[in-house]
């Protein structure tokens, strides 16, 4: 009788978010690989709230697939065409 085997990989995936003042939110999310000992995923957000407006940057610093996103938008609906946008994007390690 043969036995089939299969590597065993172990992993751990982490999110959190926290407000540092009311209007002040930041959050992280990431993937941490055992095998490898390496972070290969993370992410992180912060967001203020500017009373008639919103900014939010969002950042991908490590893994394959890199990011990086800043907005600046006003939270009436009837705005929502005035928003200002600014994305990059990076595969690995090139633009």
């Amino acid at each position: 009788m043969q036995s089939t085997s299969s590597p065993v990989t172990s992993s751990v995936n982490f999110n959190g978010s926290f407000n540092l003042t009311p209007k002040w939110n930041f959050s992280v999310n990431g993937f941490y690989d055992f095998s490898t000992a390496k972070i290969q995923t993370f992410s992180m957000a912060i967001s203020r709230d500017l009373h008639c407006w919103q900014m939010a940057i969002n950042v991908t610093p490590i893994g394959l697939y890199r990011f990086f996103n800043f907005t600046i938008s006003p939270k009436a609906g009837i705005l929502q065409d005035l928003k200002i946008n600014r994305t990059r994007s990076f595969v690995g390690g090139r633009q």
